[in-house]
């Protein structure tokens, strides 16, 4: 979208390196209005028992003293507004609109009578943890499947426009050898992809993954940590697994983005991801982790995917795709289904489908 917004000389901002002194000032003030709140509610015995503080404590806690969140989406809004106010822009693009800063980015661009596009950026489906009704004027998202699911929250179809997936428009990315070396793998040996998640199933995962990697020695595995997985505590739980193994590859975010490992990538497995998706769009044969025999987001296997509880099903699964054609045929043709219902048309044009939605928006506001 940045390159075609300059291709089409339509001028943006990003919201996220702009500051304002005005904004900071206000917050250290209302932190200060915060820390007295949370005292007072620590010794007002009556309220803290009127309002439930025994069974929602943690959600104040989270919110006034812990993390003090609500610092941060006072934060927020309040720099939205400095923002909307001083550079004036006539549409605003979010990724969504029904978290708490999704609700309120919304909120205020309606006092500003700016319109508001959200495009998709995830997974979107019954079980997406934002699910519900927002207040865009325009939803912009990858496919018609997805489209089905807005409309079944109650967002009305003609505020839904099909445009495809932009990422898809400008993947372009080449393998180097000094990858290999970089990360101590084999140019000459299969590769296996693992999407990795925070979820309470990652432990499971992980043991199945490890235990494939002691037994079968003609596979070397990329553990691939997802954006979310910063912390410390998410890498040593990696590292627990892996740390000196041979044929294993722990690679942060910040390293390599996943669009970076397609070229290296002759498998990929996850356990319930949009990455699973983008890899039968990118033509991967796709496994799906599940070990916990959880519900998933979406139905992968209908697609294509093949989904594998434990390691000896692991195994046989990779064996079957290194050595037969029929599975891949057959995943082939799960591939051409998802691409009709989940990403419309991949023609390189989504990005442009995008630009037309908001110069449309820009010409009504």
């Amino acid at each position: 979208l940045k390159r075609l917004f300059e291709g089409r000389g339509l001028p943006y901002r990003t919201l996220e390196h702009y500051s304002s002194k005005q904004t900071k000032k206000e917050l250290k003030d209302f932190e200060k209005k915060v820390d007295r709140l949370w005292n007072l509610m620590l010794r007002d015995v009556s309220f803290r028992r009127e309002a439930g503080f025994d069974r929602i404590g943690p959600v104040f806690y989270y919110y006034f003293r812990g993390r003090k969140r609500i610092l941060e989406v006072v934060m927020y809004a309040s720099l939205l507004e400095s923002f909307l106010r001083a550079e004036k822009p006539r549409v605003v693009i979010l990724p969504e609109d029904t978290s708490e800063l999704g609700k309120i980015s919304v909120k205020v661009s309606k006092k500003f009578s700016i319109p508001v596009l959200t495009v998709q950026h995830g997974l979107i489906s019954e079980s997406f943890p934002y699910r519900g009704r927002g207040e865009s004027d325009v939803y912009a998202v990858w496919g018609p499947e997805f489209k089905k699911v807005m409309n079944k929250w109650g967002i009305p179809k003609k505020k839904i426009k099909v445009v495809g997936c932009p990422l898809y428009d400008v993947v372009k990315v080449k393998k180097s050898l000094k990858f290999y070396k970089k990360f101590g793998l084999d140019p000459s040996v299969k590769t296996m992809v693992f999407a990795s998640q925070r979820i309470p199933e990652r432990k499971k995962a992980l043991e199945v993954l490890a235990e494939f990697v002691a037994k079968v020695k003609n596979v070397q595995l990329i553990d691939k940590l997802h954006p979310v997985e910063s912390y410390r505590a998410d890498l040593n739980e990696h590292l627990r697994y892996f740390k000196g193994k041979e044929r294993v590859a722990i690679i942060r975010n910040e390293e390599k983005r996943m669009i970076e490992l397609w070229p290296y990538c002759d498998i990929l497995i996850g356990v319930d991801s949009t990455v699973l998706l983008e890899g039968m769009v990118m033509g991967k044969p796709v496994i799906v982790l599940n070990p916990a025999g959880r519900k998933l987001s979406l139905p992968y296997t209908k697609y294509g995917a093949i989904e594998v509880k434990n390691v000896r099903e692991l195994m046989n699964v990779v064996k079957a795709i290194l050595s037969g054609k029929d599975i891949m045929k057959k995943m082939e043709a799960g591939r051409k289904k998802l691409i009709k219902e989940y990403f419309y048309k991949m023609d390189g044009k989504a990005s442009e489908r995008i630009a037309g939605i908001i110069e449309e928006l820009m010409g009504a506001s």
